[in-house]
């Protein structure tokens, strides 16, 4: 999967070869598994691999009418729990499969007004003919309101699916400035902009505005530059950028290929972020 995203956006490449690596992730239900998201080795769709390929979905350019794509609203449409307006983002089974030990079930759906709803938002608008235009305009107003009474409460996680939501450019030009008015003292307050505390996980500079494109990007300008030299200087010696974290304990053979897996997807995500600022050539 990494190699072909990594020859479509950093060498030209048709985004054939992508498409036809994600789609071996894909179930019958529409909806992604299969590790997708490493973290999470379930073979069973979830929302929560579902929306990693609706972020490749939207990053390739995929229009509608593709299967994929068509799938994946699919499952989106028939495992919304409209009692709560909301999704959980890991199914029960997901025990079945090796998993970091940070994804528990959860049935509290109060848990994820933000993550992963906030995100999906997005992807209601940018595949609207696929989707009930009702569930579209009350999942935004839900969202947008989640956010007005939650400014302070903001976690990591939560402020990415709304940064994701803000870049959605099918959004009316309105809703996206009061997206970003509401989310920039946010940004301000979670980004980690002190180089010193970026060999822990946190949310880096770089994780928010991955491109000069990123409307965070302007706000940010001093830190992405810091970031991007820290990135340069972790680089390792087989060429990848390797993930902070770890299961501990928790399956360590399964570890082993998800860290493997993390290894492929932090380089491509670093190595187009290098290439987008200009510090890197793509001859």
């Amino acid at each position: 999967m990494e190699q072909a995203l990594f020859a479509t956006f950093l060498r030209g490449a048709s985004v054939d070869w992508a498409l036809t690596e994600l789609a071996s992730f894909q179930n019958e239900d529409g909806g992604f598994g299969h590790g997708l998201e490493p973290d999470l080795q379930l073979a069973d769709s979830s929302i929560l691999a579902t929306t990693v390929a609706l972020q490749q979905l939207r990053d390739l350019g995929v229009a509608g009418y593709h299967p994929l794509v068509q799938g994946a609203m699919r499952y989106i449409v028939d495992t919304y729990d409209s009692t709560a307006q909301a999704w959980p983002i890991i199914p029960p089974q997901v025990d079945e499969a090796p998993h970091a030990p940070w994804w528990q079930y959860d049935p509290d759906m109060s848990k994820y007004l933000a993550n992963p709803r906030a995100e999906i938002a997005g992807y209601l608008f940018d595949y609207a003919e696929l989707v009930p235009a009702e569930l579209r305009e009350d999942l935004l107003k839900a969202v947008l309101n989640y956010l007005e009474g939650n400014i302070g409460q903001m976690r990591m996680h939560e402020l990415l699916c709304y940064v994701r939501l803000a870049e959605t450019e099918s959004l009316q030009l309105e809703t996206r400035d009061s997206l970003l008015t509401g989310l920039q003292p946010i940004v301000a307050d979670l980004v980690a902009t002190d180089p010193t505390s970026w060999q822990a996980y946190g949310l880096k500079p770089l994780w928010v505005a991955s491109a000069p494109s990123s409307p965070f990007a302007d706000i940010l300008q001093k830190a992405i530059d810091d970031n991007l030299d820290f990135e340069v200087e972790q680089q390792g010696q087989d060429g990848s950028w390797a993930p902070n974290w770890s299961w501990g304990d928790a399956y360590p053979v399964a570890w082993l290929h998800a860290r493997r897996a993390w290894q492929g997807i932090l380089t491509v995500k670093v190595t187009r972020a290098l290439s987008d600022y200009g510090r890197i050539d793509q001859a």
